[in-house]
């Protein structure tokens, strides 16, 4: 299968936000928020400040070992953990919820992107060593996104009967969906028997949804050097248990926080609010905000209650019942981790730049952003349309009316007539001034009836314009049909289709040309268009 990559600018899909277009631009208004734009220099310069940190090296690879006991075929992952205990080893960051079945199409893409900048860093700073790590952000409770896989035209809900943070949830209740999905899968061909068999062995009913997740990514990346981890555990809690202290204290990040957004520039959306206290209590099952009220802790929705010297007896002994929100959770990862880079998309992006204060405030150093590819993949079917109809990549970024109006407006008829109607123009523009030269009440009629016949003019314009389309219709519904494949739902399709789906279409040619395609310093949207046979 031959796989052609375009590139359009990120400005001219209309999908990204100001701050997004922004921060790639690399505009000097958002220095204040961020370590540094990714570059070689930013990257040299961020490996110098991770040596000097002291990340408890030991107890991550001890983590890492412990969960990955029951994965096979490891040796090259289990050379990587082992890496993590040198000071020269960085890792490469990225960073999800563990949906279902891998949830939409940016889950993958951020992942290919994490190995791929490893690669970059390892090319250009030969006497260090990078791991790719995927976070999984298990403790994450919203069950509403976790839980919906968007397959084809159809939409599955987990009816999850488990409560608490998602990761942990074993998967019983998910089997019904299971046989759905395996249903799509044609086991007559090899490789889709393959990834039937890895899909059907990860959701197993009594794997948690994030061992299903970690064995996933295994199979599909584990030869790439990816390294999984789910954060959610004691001995790894207990080294952010002074930022959990400090936090349910003293309010620190709320204050930090809540002074950067008012710094920054009224034109960019906030992505995230920090709230007073930025902790959930999670204990079996439980996944409660902690609210401070009339001198005490109190979990909500629960009769738990805390007073101070229970609440730091409780931060001593079980760390891990305290799970950061969307404020915390980026300086746990990086307490626990010696990354130097993160790689996100444009929400993550711009709520990290929420944070650096933060990090600087704890002493922890911010990594250098990087915003993961978006990619959007032309299907054998759509390109050969392309092809035919010569369609461009602006084109299929174009809103379908603005398209039709401005396409019409080239065609050489067009043209024509709009030349010939502005030369009459010209020639009314003479009467209109050799009235003048009789008297003013003459000059002012003719001019009113000139008025009338611009707009006749007009009327006739649009005419030609409704017929033009018409007469082009076959070549409007191909377009159309192109753009509903990239835009789903009016999503990019990278928000709404699914990793299965695409595998189905393209086989493991899919992940090839996403590794082959992607690139470490990326800016511009990537379009990646599979044809069956030779153009």
């Amino acid at each position: 299968m031959k796989v052609i990559a375009d590139k359009i600018p990120y400005a001219e899909t209309r999908f990204f936000s100001n701050l997004v277009l922004d921060y790639l631009k690399q505009k000097e208004e958002l220095l204040p928020f961020i370590q540094a734009f990714p570059s070689l220099d930013s990257l040299k310069h961020q490996i110098l400040l991770k040596e000097k940190e002291n990340t408890d090296r030991a107890v991550l690879v001890e983590v890492l070992n412990e969960q990955y006991q029951s994965i096979s075929n490891k040796a090259l992952v289990s050379e990587q953990i082992a890496t993590l205990n040198d000071t020269n080893t960085m890792a490469i960051v990225t960073a999800h919820q563990p949906l279902i079945f891998t949830g939409h199409l940016y889950f993958i893409y951020k992942i290919v992107h994490a190995i791929v900048l490893s690669r970059f860093c390892k090319k250009y700073f030969p006497n260090y060593h990078f791991v790719p790590i995927f976070f999984i952000g298990s403790e994450d409770d919203d069950i509403e996104e976790i839980g919906t896989l968007d397959l084809g035209t159809r939409s599955f809900k987990w009816q999850a009967t488990q409560k608490g943070p998602c990761g942990s949830m074993t998967l019983e209740s998910l089997q019904p969906i299971l046989k759905e999905v395996l249903s799509y899968f044609n086991t007559n061909d090899d490789e889709i028997k393959k990834m039937h068999d890895l899909i059907q062995r990860a959701y197993q009913a009594n794997h948690t949804l994030s061992e299903a997740t970690r064995l996933v990514l295994h199979e599909l990346f584990g030869q790439e050097g990816l390294v999984v981890l789910d954060a959610n555990h004691i001995k790894l809690k207990k080294s952010f248990s002074h930022v959990i202290k400090n936090e349910l204290l003293h309010f620190e990040s709320h204050k930090i926080v809540s002074h950067t957004i008012s710094q920054m520039p009224s034109n960019y959306s906030i992505q995230a609010h920090s709230r007073e206290i930025n902790f959930f209590y999670m204990k079996d099952g439980l996944r409660e905000r902690i609210v401070f009220e009339e001198s005490v802790w109190k979990v909500l929705n629960t009769t738990i209650v805390f007073t101070k010297e229970a609440l730091l007896q409780e931060i001593s002994e079980s760390p891990n019942h305290f799970s950061p929100n969307v404020i915390l959770r980026p300086l746990y990862q990086e307490t626990i981790l010696p990354s130097i880079a993160f790689v996100g998309g444009g929400a993550e992006v711009a709520y990290w730049m929420l944070l650096k204060n933060v990090f600087e405030y704890y002493q922890v150093q911010f990594p250098i952003l990087f915003l993961r590819n978006s990619v959007a993949v032309s299907l054998p079917q759509s390109s050969k349309r392309v092809d035919k109809y010569q369609f461009t990549l602006q084109d299929i970024f174009t809103p379908i009316e603005q398209l039709k109006s401005a396409w019409s407006q080239e065609q050489e008829e067009y043209k024509t007539l709009e030349k010939s109607l502005k030369a009459i123009q010209v020639e009314y523009q003479k009467i209109i001034s050799e009235a003048g030269l009789v008297n003013k009440n003459l000059r002012e009629s003719t001019l009113a009836q000139v008025k009338k016949i611009e707009k006749l003019h007009a009327r006739i314009l649009e005419k030609n314009r409704f017929h033009i389309k018409q007469k082009n219709q076959t070549r409007f519904e191909q377009i159309e049909k192109i753009q509903r494949e990239f835009f789903p739902n009016r999503k990019l399709q990278e928000r709404d289709r699914n990793f299965i789906e695409l595998f189905l279409e393209l086989k493991t040619n899919f992940i090839k040309a996403c590794f082959e395609h992607q690139q470490a310093m990326n800016t511009n949207f990537l379009v990646l268009s599979f044809f069956t046979e030779e153009k």
